[in-house]
């Protein structure tokens, strides 16, 4: 594949489909790492200073679908902009929306 002129993505976050759960969206903006937490508290003990544990939030955020780094979900706003430059003239081959793991197939 040609590099395209235009290089659209977004981050994990907003590309996963969260396993169908549609409150489990609000782990992305959940707070990762807890920098006050007690030292001395069992959570510390167990989680460190993580306020959601990374194998959790890999489980629940799990990877968005894609076909040779060509994302297949993307954020509404993100396919309207794709939309609007398709509208607006430019080429299909020349705008692509990128799988946030796999930018750097279309990017140098």
């Amino acid at each position: 594949m040609p590099s395209p002129k235009i290089v659209l993505t977004a981050d994990r976050t907003l590309m996963s489909l969260y396993r169908g759960l549609s409150l489990a969206t609000f782990f992305g903006c959940a707070p990762a790492l807890d920098p006050n937490r007690d030292k001395s508290s069992i959570w510390y003990k167990i989680l460190g200073n993580q306020v959601t544990p990374k194998i959790l939030f890999d489980f629940i955020c799990n990877y968005a679908p894609h076909t040779n780094g060509v994302a297949k979900y993307a954020p509404y706003g993100l396919r309207k902009v794709e939309a609007g430059l398709l509208r607006d003239g430019f080429k299909r081959e020349d705008v692509v929306v990128a799988h946030p793991d796999h930018i750097e197939k279309f990017i140098g």
